[in-house]
């Protein structure tokens, strides 16, 4: 195993601890799941509709899809309306 120095060592335990409670994702004040990918190129829409399903899941409406993988960093904010999937007559009206 390569050396690393204990800083390093500190954040990377971080990482994985993070990473084991929460998986690669996490929601922010029962809001807003974050989803953070690193692909190059744009973000393939299969993670677009990871996003959405843990959005139904926890019957929350915002996500943010964040791809750090590329040059520069790419941020979708996609949102999901529970109206959208049941029957018209059901959702209020605006």
């Amino acid at each position: 195993m390569e050396h690393r120095d204990p800083l390093t060592e500190r954040i990377i335990t971080c990482c994985y601890r993070v990473y084991t409670g929460l998986g690669s994702g996490f929601v922010v004040e029962n809001k807003i799941i974050v989803e953070v990918k690193a692909v190059t190129g744009n973000i393939p829409d299969v993670f677009k509709y990871q996003v959405l399903s843990y959005l139904r899941a926890l019957a929350l409406k915002v996500g943010l899809l964040v791809n750090l993988g590329d040059k520069s960093c790419q941020v979708k904010r996609l949102t999901f309306n529970l109206c959208n999937r049941i029957l018209k007559s059901a959702c209020p009206v605006r």
